[in-house]
This record gives C-alpha cells, structure tokens and sequence, in this order.
C-alpha cells in the first residue's frame, strides 16, 4: 500500500509560510495546489491564500470571488458549512478543500 501527502512527523515549508499567515487560517498556492491541501474555519469564518504562483488564479468558490493575482494574498469567506472543493482556474486536480465545520467555534 503506498501513501500519499504530508509525513505527520513533518513540516513543509509551505506548511511553515501558511502558519506564519496566522492567526488566521490560511492555505499557500505553489505549482496550482494548496499547500496545505485542506484548511478547516467555522462557518461565516475565513482563510487567507497567499498566492505563491507567477499566474492569476480564479477561483471556483467562493462564488463571485475576485481573482487572486501572482505573489497576491487574498482573504476568502464562506457563510454555508461543508466541504468545499476550490478549483483555480477550473483546472481539475488545482486548489485544495476548505472545510467549513459548523462545530468550529474559532
């Protein structure tokens, strides 16, 4: 069985630039993906996504979400819970996940 993904004992230094964005939740884009992949925030809550890339990237949700430019960061909110797949430039297999958790109080 092969596994995937961040190693737990760990950090990635797209991990290590995300948490320094802190203490909002917040997710860096590098080669089309979310590093990390899956950011979690309550509901009415946000995330930043700072934009590593040379490209400008629109994303598919939130809807109506101004584009995120190169080098760019950007705050995002989403007001419905679930989990919320954001696709950049709706390139299949781009982006990350938010997890918007109705039980998150933070």
């Amino acid at each position: 069985m092969i596994f995937f993904g961040n190693h737990p004992w760990t950090t990635s230094s797209y991990l290590a630039l995300a948490s320094k964005l802190n203490p909002q939740p917040a997710t860096v884009v590098s080669n089309d993906v979310f590093q990390p992949s899956i950011v979690r925030i309550g509901v009415h809550g946000c995330v930043d996504i700072d934009n590593e890339d040379d490209a400008t990237y629109s994303l598919s949700l939130p809807a109506g979400a101004p584009k995120l430019g190169p080098h760019q960061q950007m705050r995002y909110c989403f007001a419905s819970s679930g989990y919320k797949r954001i696709q950049l430039n709706h390139v299949p297999y781009s982006g990350g996940w938010v997890l918007v958790d109705p039980s998150d109080t933070t």
